[in-house]
């Protein structure tokens, strides 16, 4: 038999040593156990010019360690030559490779485990794309 202390307060309890790594399993589950949450969020980009990289990279904390997709104008992104996903320890990565005028918009993060889900988005700006507003002319004879 495995002899372990639950605590002061508990007293002594007698089991195996496959419970004791069971009981301990979960006892350390149980704390460790947090819902995601943003350490760092997403930022604006704003100053970039076509043909340049662009990183986008949010810090997050969670336990379990969490799933997170990624999404450009709510359609999720799928690693490509064009935009990799990476993740660097608690770092949530998404590198936009030769960015084009058509890589404008919101894009968003989102993380989650079983203790809970979080978002995060951002704007990819590109000075001086042009912009065609249309506009409607009506010729009334």
């Amino acid at each position: 038999m495995f002899l372990l202390r639950a605590g002061v307060d508990y007293g002594c309890l007698f089991v195996d040593s496959e419970e004791a790594r069971l009981l301990e399993e979960k006892y350390i589950t149980t704390i460790r156990t947090n819902p995601p949450e943003f350490i760092k969020a997403l930022s604006p980009v704003k100053d970039t010019r076509p043909g340049e990289d662009v990183r986008l990279e949010a810090q997050v904390s969670a336990y379990p360690p969490p799933k997170y997709n990624w999404y450009f104008s709510g359609k999720e992104i799928v690693p490509s030559d064009h935009r990799e996903i990476d993740q660097d320890k608690d770092t949530l990565i998404l590198v936009i490779k030769r960015v084009q005028p058509e890589d404008e918009g919101e894009y968003t993060l989102r993380v989650q485990n079983e203790m809970g889900e979080i978002t995060c988005r951002t704007t990819l700006t590109i000075p001086g794309k042009v912009k065609v507003k249309h506009s409607r002319l009506v010729i009334k004879l």
